[in-house]
């Protein structure tokens, strides 16, 4: 048995080059294209990855199939359970104590609500200040912008009546930006 078929059994078959079918290219036969790609099979890039699950593993073949992924019915029932339905109260044992809890249940929901809606209300106020301060920000940048390319004009312009070269912000001193 070789290293390689070694370190594949230590990793329980995790990467049996069957079982990467994605990777088909890698041991392609010589064809049109050229020889195959790492046709080695001392080295697989994988088996560095997947050694430190080797004490996991089960020897032999993978046990994953992508046609079992459908859950057992172990697990499914232990989704189940998870969330209970509720179950109605029989009449019979509806006194005094279950109408007081269910009384005090509707109160709490009630209240529950009217917060979400206050809540609800107090952010689209909120969204719509915010809404209308930023586009007045973006009003106030444009004009600054705007006073800042006729300012620009000017000084280009004063430059150019001072006959002082191609660059007038170079010999005024003026920081460009």
């Amino acid at each position: 048995m070789t290293d390689f078929q070694q370190q594949l059994q230590a990793a329980g078959g995790l990467c049996n080059p069957e079982s990467l079918k994605a990777f088909g290219q890698m041991y392609a036969q010589p064809g049109a294209y050229g020889n195959g790609f790492l046709r080695d099979e001392k080295y697989n890039p994988m088996l560095p990855f997947f050694q430190h699950f080797a004490p996991y593993a089960t020897t032999g073949t993978s046990s994953f199939s992508p046609t079992s992924s459908t859950s057992t019915s172990s697990s499914a029932s232990a989704h189940q359970s998870a969330k209970k339905k509720p179950v109605p109260v029989p009449v019979e044992q509806k006194d005094e104590s279950y109408y007081e809890r269910r009384r005090r249940n509707n109160e709490a929901a009630r209240k529950s609500r009217e917060q979400r809606r206050k809540q609800d209300s107090s952010n689209e106020v909120l969204v719509r200040q915010l809404t209308e301060e930023n586009a007045s920000l973006k009003l106030y940048i444009h004009q600054l912008m705007t006073e800042n390319t006729r300012m620009q004009q000017q000084i280009y312009a004063q430059a150019a009546s001072l006959n002082i070269g191609a660059d007038p912000a170079a010999n005024l001193n003026i920081p460009t930006f």
